[in-house]
């Protein structure tokens, strides 16, 4: 199953080093909830 989403971090400066085609993981508590590939990354809006 494939999706997009938009992730607004806090903090954006603790996630500059992502870059597309890499993967993060999502969490629910410690377990893994899901796998997510990076299509894009768009500066902070101001």
């Amino acid at each position: 199953m494939r999706h997009r989403v938009r992730l607004a971090p806090p903090r954006p400066g603790q996630w500059q080093h992502l870059q597309p085609g890499g993967v993060i993981f999502m969490h629910e508590a410690r377990s893994v909830a899901g796998i997510a590939e990076i299509i894009e990354v768009l500066p902070p809006r101001v």
